[in-house]
Order: C-alpha cells, then sequence, then structure tokens
C-alpha cells in the first residue's frame, strides 16, 4: 500500500507542471475590507467577515 501515496505525488506533480491555470503566478493583496487573490486567469475578492481563521506567522 506505499505506492498509493506515491502514486498521488507523481500525479499532482505531472499535472502541476502540464496545467498553466495552477501553475501561474498568484498575487495576495491584504487589505482593510478584505483579501485580494489575482492570477494571470482569475481575479478572487473576499471580505474578512467570509474568512473562518486569519494567522500571522514569523515567516
Amino acid at each position: 500500500m506505499a505506492w498509493i501515496p506515491l502514486l498521488t505525488y507523481f500525479t499532482s506533480r505531472k499535472n502541476y507542471t502540464t496545467n498553466n491555470r495552477i501553475s501561474e503566478p498568484i498575487e495576495y493583496t491584504i487589505e482593510n475590507s478584505g483579501l485580494s487573490i489575482k492570477g494571470e486567469s482569475f481575479t478572487s475578492t473576499l471580505t474578512w467577515d467570509k474568512l473562518y481563521k486569519v494567522s500571522k506567522t514569523k515567516n
């Protein structure tokens, strides 16, 4: 059964490298009104009341 995680890893890696929508650069903008997410093929805006949890880390 050790082959299941390996198969999942290699399938995910192949999909990431062959699908341009998955591997496109994504820009996150944190604003007072919420979170904006922009990629080459999409734009999304989330208000703070729609987010469950936000954590600030050292990195």
